[in-house]
């Protein structure tokens, strides 16, 4: 007997050996940094600028009568991480107690478009942009018709030369007047705006749109742009995909078929770029009749028009802010992502404060995935 128990310890020992031999090397987790002082504000979006990481407080409404914002928490809403800290920064804002709703860093710039102030209880639907080399929030004077205020829209932006891009936006939830009412709609518009002539523009479409939505995912990859997910003017969650060329002369927008269907109906998944990958990190769906937050990692290639899935996160997340970043030494590519809310065991939204981390190879993502 004890014989067959050394025959049989020997041979588990060997098939786990064998099995940490021949493991996949380049595999990872999702790495939970501890980080304090989080900023108290929702919503709030990081990103990176000369190798240092950045926050901006801000504020999309899914339920416009749910509003609960301290002003004095938002008057200096931009945050640097030191070490394992939020540092508050010292910018005043444009006007005391306002929150952007939604904005696109390009370069050295973050462009904004509409504000909430919750001390007037008023919306706007001004251009803004704070310049990060200066650190200074300035108002943009435009010219053209700009869009109406809108809210939970998306936006991107195309560089087209050296020192010469241009911001898009699309749909969203408009905010509008009619013979002295305020109404609310969703929108299914594209508008542009060139940082040469700040003129904003709305590109006129033949052909169908994507249609109205709010909360959807628009980035950039190269000089194409992508647009998918949100949520249509029935509550429902989408999960198409669509190509778009705001100078395209017959076709504005196309809808992508891709060969393999794990597209999630995402609604404000936190979105970033990784070479000619486009990563969906979480969101909220409908599964079974039940809005949850997602723990997926679902991750399209431009090139090869397929999906593949990355390694989940330990929990699920819906309007998260993520980043793509360089590690502190240079060897490796760090996915950085943070905040948001996340749905508890009993239904309910909360808070998320949870700053994780997914490191790999420098050129080597396309390893991580299956």
């Amino acid at each position: 007997m004890v014989e067959n128990f050394k025959k049989l310890l020997f041979v588990s020992v060997l098939f786990l050996s064998i099995n940490c031999l021949f493991a996949d090397t380049y595999s990872s987790n999702w790495i939970e940094k501890k980080v304090k002082n989080n900023p108290k504000g929702d919503n709030r979006e990081i990103f990176s600028f000369e190798n240092r990481i950045y926050l901006v407080e801000g504020l999309r409404f899914s339920d416009m009568d749910n509003i609960k914002m301290n002003a004095s928490e938002n008057d200096n809403n931009l945050y640097t991480l030191n070490g394992d800290k939020w540092k508050s920064l010292d910018i005043p804002r444009l006007n005391t107690g306002e929150i952007n709703m939604g904005g696109a860093l390009i370069k050295d710039k973050i462009w904004f478009f509409g504000s909430f102030n919750v001390l007037s209880k008023k919306f706007s639907g001004d251009t803004s942009m704070l310049d990060l080399k200066k650190m200074k929030y300035e108002k943009i004077e435009t010219e053209g018709k700009a869009p109406y205020f809108r809210y939970d829209h998306s936006m991107t932006g195309l560089k087209v030369g050296e020192d010469i891009y241009f911001i898009l936006m699309y749909g969203g939830m408009v905010n509008d007047s009619v013979n002295g009412t305020k109404v609310s709609y969703l929108s299914d518009e594209l508008f542009l705006l060139s940082n040469k002539c700040l003129h904003w523009e709305k590109i006129e479409v033949k052909e169908s749109t994507p249609g109205k939505r709010k909360g959807a995912s628009f980035v950039t990859v190269g000089r194409n742009m992508y647009l998918s997910g949100g949520i249509d003017e029935n509550g429902n969650y989408l999960d198409d995909l669509w190509l778009v060329n705001p100078f395209g002369k017959d076709e504005v927008f196309s809808k992508i078929q891709t060969g393999r269907k794990i597209i999630p109906a995402a609604y404000r998944a936190s979105t970033v770029v990784e070479d000619r990958y486009i990563l969906l990190i979480g969101g909220e769906a409908k599964i079974n009749g039940k809005i949850k937050s997602l723990n997926n990692v679902d991750v399209y290639d431009t090139y090869e028009n397929s999906w593949y899935e990355l390694e989940k996160i330990s929990f699920g997340i819906s309007t998260g802010s993520a980043l793509i970043s360089d590690s502190i030494d240079g060897k490796k590519t760090e996915i950085n992502c943070f905040g948001g809310k996340t749905m508890n065991s009993k239904g309910n939204w909360e808070r998320n404060d949870n700053f994780y981390i997914y490191s790999f190879a420098k050129n080597e993502f396309y390893k991580y995935l299956k």
